[in-house]
């Protein structure tokens, strides 16, 4: 006989619950079961049965009449013998889901001081309800670092890193005094979806302890046991470390570097007379550029700096994409396959190497114009593919395809959140004037997105 103990959540409001519960293929054969009791998380419900697998739902049982909720569950043993549920979607765990601390915005008000000057925390709500999301992974004036990350279906989140020795309670080892388990907060439209911690363990100046991945625990595929737990890259990670092999988050200081632009104004759009280049392709076969740094920012940089651009009479370097892409460099490789929106490419070099070209176009007089590939990802290397599994192809954040890779659900508020924060952590961070949009003339990119994102960029800034 198989036992499993079922956990309904309080938030379903049944004044008289019951689970009711079938085997595929009989759903005509529907069995009704009541609590057997109640806890802290609301009713629970006992059953023992023949079979491992089976499908049930929830129900308020009105006299003869059983009014049912919105959502079905499959229960397999890989779950293990409890599980837990929660009202607003279908998924199953194998944990106690986390509840919410309160809202990102009181922890924002907390800490707001101790970001640096040229930090960007992430605070774009394209519903205008004005939740501030500081997703990503940022070291603060006090010495801690703060992790954010978005998820609306995990039940818990974990920061794992070299920090900690990746702790977690799915290590083969686990060391319970190293985990760090994030907190669930209301974020955007008020909901429970953006998980924080703030830490003093990572230092992003040391390599032992700068970097790191987010453990999520349901809201993902199903692992090589069977179980709803996965390792996942930061969507709004600054790099990615030198390993291909493990393509760990690298925690960036980016208030270390010292700029020396501030005498930099953008000039006027009708100024502009721009030399488009792709960062490897402009000087990877160069022979007069060193060869430690052709085909890099520093190439780049080192062409800037000897007047090249400046006897051509150009005002406005266009760099094709910046972001990590997975294809190795080459004469063909120009970068429109993205993997990271925020992620600097690490073959061109550091982040502060991509400062460097920037800061010293500002001081030849040249902006700098950065092309954004928004309407498309990778189909090799993809952390956001199925990073939440909601039952679509790919998860939350596509929504079909294009000609050259999935299609990013650009129509959807909160993955608008994340592109418009690519944005401005590209001005913040890194001082550039502008961007190009890639393929925004066809229904592979929303428009209303485009419209939205010129408001925040140049209207409210």
């Amino acid at each position: 006989m198989h036992q499993v103990k079922v956990h309904a959540p309080q938030e379903l409001g049944f004044a008289n619950p019951v689970l009711l519960f079938w085997f595929p293929q009989q759903e005509g054969a529907v069995h009704e079961v009541y609590p057997s009791g109640w806890d802290d998380y609301g009713p629970v419900f006992q059953i023992t049965l023949r079979r491992n697998y089976f499908c049930f739902t929830f129900a308020d049982r009105q006299g003869e009449k059983r009014v049912r909720e919105q959502f079905v569950r499959c229960y397999g043993q890989n779950f293990g013998r409890e599980i837990w549920t929660v009202a607003r979607h279908e998924e199953i765990y194998p944990v106690k889901p986390e509840k919410p601390a309160g809202s990102t915005r009181e922890v924002y008000e907390k800490i707001k001081g101790a970001a640096g000057k040229h930090l960007y925390l992430p605070d774009t709500d394209v519903s205008g309800k004005g939740a501030v999301s500081m997703l990503g992974a940022h070291y603060l004036l006090d010495g801690t670092t703060l992790f954010g990350f978005f998820h609306p279906r995990a039940a818990r989140v974990y920061v794992t890193g070299n920090f900690n020795d990746w702790q977690s309670p799915y290590h083969p080892n686990p060391e319970p005094e190293k985990f760090l388990r994030m907190k669930l907060y209301r974020g955007y439209n008020d909901e429970p979806n953006i998980w924080l911690l703030q830490t003093d363990l990572p230092e992003p100046a040391d390599p032992r302890k700068n970097l790191y991945k987010f453990l999520v625990v349901g809201g993902v595929p199903l692992n090589n046991e069977q179980r709803p737990v996965r390792m996942v890259q930061d969507p709004y990670a600054r790099r990615y470390c030198p390993d291909y092999n493990t393509n760990n988050c690298q925690l960036i200081d980016p208030t270390v570097y010292q700029w020396q632009d501030g005498a930099w104004q953008t000039p006027p759009m009708d100024r502009l007379i721009i030399y488009e280049l792709n960062v490897y392709g402009f000087t990877g076969e160069d022979p007069e550029i060193p060869e430690e740094i052709a085909g890099t920012f520093r190439g780049v940089t080192h062409r800037i700096l000897d007047g090249y651009f400046n006897r051509l009479g150009v005002t406005a370097l266009a760099l094709m994409p910046t972001s990590e892409a997975p294809t190795a460099l080459g004469p063909d490789r120009l970068g429109y396959d993205p993997c990271g929106f925020m992620t600097i490419e690490r073959d061109f070099g550091t982040c502060d190497d991509f400062r460097a070209l920037v800061d010293a176009a500002h001081r030849q007089g040249l902006a700098v114009i950065v092309d954004q590939v928004f309407n498309h990802t990778s189909n090799t290397f993809n952390p956001l593919w199925e990073i939440i599994h909601d039952g679509t192809p790919g998860g939350f954040y596509f929504n079909g395809e294009t000609p050259w890779g999935n299609r990013v659900a650009t129509e959807k508020d909160e993955v608008q959140n994340m592109l418009i924060d690519a944005c401005k952590m590209f001005i913040r961070e890194y001082h550039v004037d502008g961007f190009r949009f890639d393929a925004t003339h066809s229904s592979w990119m929303d428009h209303r997105f485009l419209r939205r994102l010129a408001h925040e960029i140049k209207d409210t800034g």
